[in-house]
């Protein structure tokens, strides 16, 4: 699984010049519009979540043994 999750981070942080404007440009729609900036937060949030619950099942299915002792530690 994190081979995956690497694989496909690597895959996002490959860019070319072109692509190096859009952050440019999107920190300063930010800048100009707080409200914005709310909003992506609350969507990176709702992402960090459905990350980890994939992980958890993601692990769970490949390692069920491990995944019981995690839950009987915790």
């Amino acid at each position: 699984m994190l081979v995956d999750l690497s694989t496909l981070l690597s895959q996002c942080l490959q860019c070319t010049a072109a692509d190096r404007e859009i952050p440019e440009q999107r920190l300063s729609v930010i800048k100009e519009n707080v409200y914005l900036f709310g909003m992506r937060t609350a969507t990176l949030r709702d992402l960090e979540d459905d990350v980890q619950q994939t992980s958890k099942r993601r692990f769970t299915a490949d390692a069920p043994a491990l995944a019981q002792d995690q839950a009987e530690r915790y």
